[in-house]
């Protein structure tokens, strides 16, 4: 699957949204201070299931995996 970028405003989340099924999926972000707060509030007034996760378990799940390489298309 291609990596997506949209933008961090009501009308980028819109359109991510757009993309979403919210009986099949389930959202997960990294904790990052403020820069992800309208994304999960939309996400959470959309009924989307969201998890936030601490930066450190993505990485440790991504040694796990076999995966050492953070870049973009590996957090996607």
């Amino acid at each position: 699957m291609p990596t997506i970028t949209y933008k961090n405003d009501p009308k980028g989340i819109e359109t991510f949204l757009a993309q979403l099924d919210k009986t099949t999926h389930h959202c997960v972000l990294e904790v990052t201070d403020n820069y992800g707060a309208l994304l999960l509030q939309i996400l959470t007034e959309h009924e989307i299931v969201v998890s936030m996760v601490n930066p450190k378990q993505i990485k440790h799940f991504a040694r796990m995996m076999l995966v050492i390489t953070k870049t973009d298309k590996v957090d996607a």
